[in-house]
């Protein structure tokens, strides 16, 4: 049945009604974003067509234009969230639901319309919190956690911009680049935030050097076409096969992409193919240690991050170990020296502030001493003075991340090492306080490319670089070395293996008697049995 609107301030008056409504329901909540207004609106006239209410969308707009800024202040979207994305949404909610691109919500509302809702009832409320729930994950879908101890970033982030910005329409691709730990991946995910807001097809891809050694390039290509068309796809079997179908699915579509720690060019050319087969006004984002591959991919647009200089390392060292912008006076020439040493290195930084965090005087004279004592040339030996610093059962936990269990779920590990008698809870709640982990959003946890490299060094030194000693083996060549000369190796307990047929699975099955106390195998198989 067809509804009919007399006087359009009462069609104003019933918006203004619902958005009442939900801050009697959320009395914790300041203001309401203008896309849901109109949604609570319609909900509960269920004789009208949700086609046939676009003009209303725009009353709901025009009162909740008001409150765009409010919102962005007081809602719980991370603080990177700007203001003009919210307004950008905004704008596009007078054209009804289907040009938010949200298809899934308006099919939500056209089957609860033909339910009955109490306006002033807690069934409205439950309504509201579904619809408050949709708009939060579709804002936040987009965005990437970065660290709250910003420091130095804002200039090269304008000049980041300033050569990828989205004032043509043509495809850029601009690569970052430097030594590892100084800040690219925070770099291009601030960059990146700034711009997803004007794309509907956006992908981060994290770790795709390391990814790609140990699942394939095959694996990135499935995940980046998933993300970008919104669904699950099916496994890539080869490179050639992932090229051909990014290159026929996304040749229209104007996309976002952040291309994390890349290092071959082979891994460039699977995951973007051909440099025009995106649609124009595209953008990507790639970070690297290494300029030339970004050469030898012909990217023109670069950006060198360099480290920080002496005022803002101090800054930032402070606000790790302090929590503060400056340290105390008494603290002050200590605190000089520590950033001296440390080069200007982000991730040296932090670690070296972490480690001293909440720690007095002794700690703070033994831990200078040590970093003066290693050399102010080698910034992995500044890490490796507060690996030093850790208990026996700390590194142990330390060793397994960066070897193995970087990218894992955080439970997961926790109830596999409580078993093999180590204390994984207070482990892992140490080695983040120090900065040497962190849990991502997903509870998985995350290492650094220079403190796992660092790990895999210690290992690889604790062993006098013979494999027959290592207790812990992440090569799947060595690994499958190992396992072919069928030579007992009593000190490895956890062994990362790629199988890709069946002989290597015989391979496997006849060399793991000489590994007795082998308490962990990390398998992939990309054969069936």
């Amino acid at each position: 049945m067809r509804m009919e609107w007399h006087d359009p301030r009462m069609e104003k008056r019933q918006v203004q009604r619902s958005v009442r409504l939900h801050r009697e329901y959320h009395a914790s909540s300041e203001s309401i974003d203008p896309r849901y207004a109109h949604f609570v609106y319609v909900s509960y006239n269920k004789n009208v067509n949700l086609g046939e209410k676009r003009h209303v969308g725009s009353h709901a707009r025009n009162y909740g234009e008001n409150h765009v800024e409010n919102y962005a202040e007081n809602s719980q979207i991370e603080n990177h969230v700007e203001r003009r994305q919210i307004e950008h949404h905004a704008e596009r909610s007078q054209t009804g639901t289907r040009a938010m691109g949200w298809p899934g919500l308006q099919r939500d509302l056209e089957m609860e319309e033909h339910q009955e809702f109490l306006v002033c009832g807690r069934q409205e409320g439950h309504l509201v919190k579904k619809i408050v729930a949709k708009v939060l994950s579709e804002l936040k879908r987009a965005y990437l956690v970065v660290s709250d101890f910003l420091v130095g970033v804002d200039d090269s982030v304008k000049e980041v911009l300033g050569m990828i910005g989205t004032d043509t329409d043509d495809v850029k691709i601009l690569g970052i680049h430097g030594m590892g730990g100084t800040g690219k991946t925070t770099l291009a995910k601030i960059v990146y935030n700034k711009l997803c807001g004007n794309f509907d097809n956006c992908c981060f891809l994290a770790d795709v050097r390391a990814t790609s050694r140990a699942k394939g390039i095959g694996f990135l290509q499935t995940r980046l076409i998933s993300y970008l068309s919104k669904k699950a796809h099916p496994i890539i079997n080869s490179m050639d096969e992932g090229i051909r179908t990014i290159e026929q699915r996304f040749s229209g579509k104007k996309v976002l992409i952040l291309l994390d720690d890349v290092d071959e060019k082979s891994a460039l050319t699977g995951l973007l193919g051909r440099q025009g087969c995106f649609g124009l006004g595209s953008r990507i984002l790639i970070t690297t240690r290494n300029v030339l591959v970004l050469m030898a991919f012909r990217i023109h647009f670069t950006y060198l991050v360099h480290g920080l200089d002496p005022d803002r390392s101090l800054q930032l060292f402070s606000r790790h170990a302090f929590r503060r912008d400056y340290p105390p006076n008494e603290k002050i020439e200590q605190s000089r020296e520590i950033v001296e040493l440390a080069q200007g290195l982000p991730l040296a930084l932090e670690v070296m502030g972490s480690t001293l965090y909440g720690h007095k005087g002794e700690m703070w004279d033994e831990y200078l001493d040590n970093c003066k004592k290693s050399g102010p040339e080698e910034i992995r030996s500044k890490l490796m003075i507060s690996y030093d610093v850790l208990d026996l059962n700390h590194r142990q936990i330390f060793l397994n991340i960066a070897c193995l269990f970087d990218g894992y779920d955080k439970s997961a590990v926790i109830y596999m090492w409580r078993d093999c008698g180590l204390y994984p809870t207070e482990s892992l709640e140490v080695l983040q306080m120090m900065a040497l982990i962190k849990t991502r959003e997903d509870n998985k946890l995350w290492m650094h490319e220079q403190l796992k490299d660092l790990g895999k060094e210690i290992v690889f030194q604790e062993s006098g670089g013979q494999l027959e000693k290592q207790n812990r083996l992440w090569n799947r060549e060595d690994a499958l070395d190992l396992l072919r000369r069928k030579k007992t190796n009593e000190n490895l307990e956890a062994l990362s293996l790629m199988l890709k047929d069946l002989s290597e699975h015989r391979l496997a099955l006849e060399g793991f008697p000489a590994l007795p106390n082998l308490k962990f195998l990390q398998g992939i198989n990309s054969f069936q049995i």
